[in-house]
């Protein structure tokens, strides 16, 4: 397959992909619940199949924004989403969102 898009001024295929991605860490909270990726695709959203995914694949609903206007709702593997993300205790977000704030760009 062949990506062609502008990449500041040139089409992907003029860089390589170490030129092209950066890395980024995530520290964005997010709510999800478990589910399968059949229960996401016929109860939560109408998605159209990606590959061979089972139906029966476990994972997590994600909403992304909840209870604004940019909400979203997405579907992440279990392996990748608990690689990701952990567990807040209730009444502990904003208490870690601003020590995430308060240390960004801390770390050498």
């Amino acid at each position: 397959m062949s990506w062609k898009g502008i990449v500041f001024g040139s089409t992907w295929e003029d860089q390589s992909m170490a030129d092209r991605i950066k890395k980024y860490q995530c520290i964005k909270q997010v709510h999800a619940e478990p589910m399968t990726y059949g229960a996401f695709k016929t109860s939560i959203r109408n998605v159209r199949d990606v590959g061979n995914m089972d139906p029966l694949e476990p994972g997590y609903h994600v909403i992304y924004s909840m209870g604004t206007a940019d909400e979203y709702h997405s579907w992440s593997p279990k392996a990748v989403f608990e690689e990701g993300y952990i567990e807040i205790p209730k009444g502990k977000a904003e208490q870690i969102r601003a020590g995430m704030r308060n240390n960004v760009g801390k770390v050498s």
